[in-house]
């Protein structure tokens, strides 16, 4: 068979899915999971090879239909990955629907066109294939290190039985990149005492010199949720790491979760757009509104489809409306719930990871949605405060709810995973989602302010039973779950040290440095 005849097959029903999903990957590669990658590929193969059965159906002659719908698929899936963004959606449409109608009608090209488009894709598909090249010996090791990452640490001891306490339901909110109150007040010009005050009032314990233990979501909430800190990753050559999936395996299966299903508590999840927490395989119960994979959200948008409901302002399909969305709609299903337990009369661990105050800015004091055009009036101070605010009201709703409702009081914990991205280094905080550093920083060598503004988190428990003295001011989150297993479970867990660390580089993720000392030097007088 000739190499002319073979291209003429339509291999585009490949070739095509290949290339939307392998680039993601190429661009991706030590953030996500290669079973994801291959999970995306069949599906888009599967979804392409069905459109072809139906399609083809309307044609006489197969090779005119492959022709058409191969053009038309390379017009409206990838031409956003060419095209400028100045075209509109309409144009484009028009050009490609005017390109597709010439070529049903000449029928001399039909196979030819095939052909060129198959090779056309070879092209596009060989240059992310070839950059993934470089990642096999980490892929290859992957496996191994993920297998690190969730045991080494051990189970935890288990639960003392003659522990007669009730089984509170457990909630923990993860409010990203919430700030302590001094930084607020000195970089924002913020009060928030009056809400700090109003937590304290419904029982909530703040730890109002709480450190995050890490500076960034992965290793903090990966060190809460498996109750100690992350030195096992840099053992054995991971300090020279750069993956950051066996991290993120530690926000899916964490020795909490694991401890609790042992006591009999089911697991509900409330995930976000951020790929690690969009949901939990190993939650009994996943809640997300239109937080789609990192695969579809940037193929829709590269394609003509995207560009349409950008150009047309179609709300539900841009992503800060569903940013803005998600945020109202966790919070409404916490302040839902109606009694202790889930359906089935378990106790409940609900972890909630709220992408407020987190950027991109989109939603006002008051829960509005809030526009690009109206963000980019405001000042940095008056969209993150704004998010704060809105924040504070919608907890203190969901407090007052869940401590009034019928059963035993639940254990609540408020913690912000890390601070706020000191000016210098963010970047867009409006329109992206996800991009929010210019480059790698290396915190070992900023000054101790902007350390203190990265890692200076709101830290809250409400520990229904117990003092107020249950946890130092200075309480890292590392100690929470250490505290409510020990306190209501009699498992036999000692306080750790109240630790922060810095990961090294982009480069070196988990080889990291002590920066407590760092923390405790003297601030300067003059807010920035």
């Amino acid at each position: 068979m000739s190499n002319s005849s073979w291209f003429e097959r339509p291999l585009y029903m490949v070739l095509l899915p290949l290339f939307l999903t392998t680039r993601i990957f190429a661009s991706n590669t030590v953030r996500l999971d290669v079973s994801d990658y291959l999970l995306a590929t069949l599906f888009y193969v599967a979804a392409v090879v069905v459109l072809r059965m139906i399609f083809v159906r309307f044609f006489a002659d197969k090779s005119q239909g492959d022709a058409v719908l191969a053009l038309f698929l390379v017009s409206f899936l990838i031409g956003g990955y060419f095209l400028p963004d100045s075209l509109s959606a309409f144009v484009w449409a028009l050009g490609c629907l005017v390109l597709c109608g010439l070529l049903y009608k000449a029928s001399a090209l039909h196979k030819p066109v095939v052909s060129a488009i198959n090779v056309f894709l070879c092209l596009l598909v060989a240059l992310p294939a070839y950059n993934i090249l470089p990642a096999i010996p980490h892929l290859l090791e992957r496996g191994e290190r993920i297998e690190v990452a969730t045991s080494a640490l051990g189970e935890l001891p288990a639960a003392n039985p003659d522990n007669s306490k009730t089984k509170r339901d457990i909630y923990y909110i993860v409010l990203d990149r919430y700030a302590r109150g001094d930084q607020l007040k000195k970089i924002y010009g913020y009060d928030n005492e009056p809400f700090l005050q109003a937590l304290e009032k419904r029982g909530f314990y703040v730890a109002r010199k709480a450190y995050s233990n890490y500076q960034r979501t992965g290793h903090s909430v990966a060190s809460s949720l498996n109750l100690g800190f992350l030195d096992h990753l840099s053992a054995n050559g991971g300090d020279k790491s750069f993956d950051w999936v066996p991290l993120y395996h530690m926000l899916s299966d964490f020795r909490l979760n694991r401890f609790l299903q042992k006591e009999g508590y089911s697991f509900r999840f409330l995930g976000n757009w951020w790929e690690p927490t969009r949901n939990n395989r190993n939650a009994n119960e996943n809640f997300n509104n239109g937080a789609w994979s990192v695969a579809n959200r940037v193929i829709f948008d590269e394609s003509w489809f995207g560009r349409a409901a950008r150009d047309f302002k179609i709300t539900s399909y841009d992503r800060r409306y569903r940013q803005c969305n998600r945020a109202k709609s966790k919070f409404s299903l916490l302040q839902n719930t109606k009694k202790a337990g889930d359906t089935a009369g378990k106790p409940q661990f609900t972890f909630a990871h709220m992408l407020v105050p987190h950027p991109p800015f989109v939603v006002k004091a008051d829960g509005s949605c809030m526009s690009i055009e109206t963000a980019k009036k405001r000042t940095r101070a008056q969209n993150y405060i704004g998010q704060v605010k809105y924040a504070n009201g919608q907890l203190l709703k969901t407090i007052d709810v869940l401590q009034n409702r019928p059963g035993p009081k639940p254990i609540i914990i408020l913690q912000a995973d890390e601070g706020p991205w000191p000016k210098p280094f963010a970047r867009d905080e409006i329109e992206k989602l996800g991009r929010d550093v210019s480059g790698g920083v290396d915190w070992r060598t900023v000054t101790p302010d902007q350390l203190r503004e990265k890692m200076g988190i709101l830290n809250a428990v409400y520990m229904p039973g117990l003092g107020p003295d249950v946890l130092p001011e200075n309480s890292t989150p590392v100690n929470n779950f250490r505290t409510v297993l020990r306190e209501y479970f009699g498992a036999p867990l000692a306080r750790l040290e109240d630790k922060s660390f810095v990961f090294e580089s982009n480069r070196r993720i988990y080889k990291f440095h002590d920066v407590t000392q760092k923390l405790q030097q003297p601030a300067r007088l003059a807010a920035r």
